[in-house]
């Protein structure tokens, strides 16, 4: 139990204890209310700012019709007769709106989702009266009818009201999503550059400017920072209590039956 003022980054071992618990719950739940899962592929990712999140992979038998994708997953804000699911959408599924613009319409390009002038993310995403297959990008192009649709991410209602967090669904319909999830598995730890050097009087004269100092360094950035394995608090601590960062149900073994 968090105390007050108290982050969950500052506590990693009651973190992940509740996260690996929620995660675990969050399967079996998935499984009563969509049925038979042909396969589950799970991998656990954990970020700089220290939180975990899980990628996964359900393959559900038999397979979802287009014509059903509506009742499953949504991509628009729900109405106000269901204020429980609205406010989990506005809270958790509508990226921000200054990432892609600024407050006089312009295009936000300091934004970090901001890439070649688009947002990586695709935001805003165009308004569609239906959901279709696009046969370009083999993507699922979700209903989205009204204004206030651009900025939400497609989400499921009963996993989103179960999760009560951020909990983006897709439907995958080629192999991109397993070159994707597979990207993660294979991409090894985070790094960060730092520098390590000797506190000269320099450093310590106040009156020499930041700009100064920062002009040194990159001047010497090629010989003066190196990369190194980044491991958070809360990685550190799912590691130690023994918890898997990859999951495959059924499992797979290799038979080495060329030896």
């Amino acid at each position: 139990m968090l105390l007050r003022n108290q982050t969950a980054t500052v506590v990693p071992q009651i973190t992940i204890r509740v996260f690996n618990a929620r995660l675990k719950l969050f399967i079996v739940e998935f499984k009563r209310y969509f049925g038979k899962v042909m396969y589950l592929i799970k991998v656990i990712e954990f970020q700089k700012r220290g939180l975990p999140h899980a990628h996964i992979v359900f393959a559900l038998h038999p397979e979802l019709p287009i014509s059903a994708i509506d009742d499953v997953v949504c991509a628009e804000l729900p109405p106000a007769d269901q204020p429980r699911l609205r406010q989990l959408v506005q809270q958790f599924m509508m990226h921000p709106a200054d990432h892609v613009f600024r407050a006089n319409g312009t295009l936000n390009e300091s934004s970090r989702c901001q890439k070649d002038g688009e947002c990586c993310y695709g935001f805003p995403h165009p308004l569609n009266e239906t959901t279709h297959l696009d046969p370009f990008s083999q993507r699922i192009v979700y209903r989205r009818r009204h204004e206030e649709d651009h900025m939400i991410a497609q989400y499921s209602p009963v996993l989103l009201l179960l999760w009560n967090g951020h909990c983006h669904v897709d439907i995958a319909v080629s192999h991109h999503t397993f070159v994707y999830m597979f990207k993660y598995v294979a991409k090894g730890p985070d790094t960060a550059e730092y520098r390590i050097r000797e506190e000269t009087q320099h450093d310590r004269n106040d009156a020499e400017s930041v700009a100064a100092r920062n002009e040194h360094a990159q001047a010497k950035i090629a010989e003066d920072f190196i990369r190194a394995r980044y491991l958070s608090a809360t990685e550190a601590a799912w590691r130690i209590f023994g918890n898997e960062l990859t999951h495959k149900t059924p499992s797979v073994q290799r038979l080495a039956i060329h030896d």
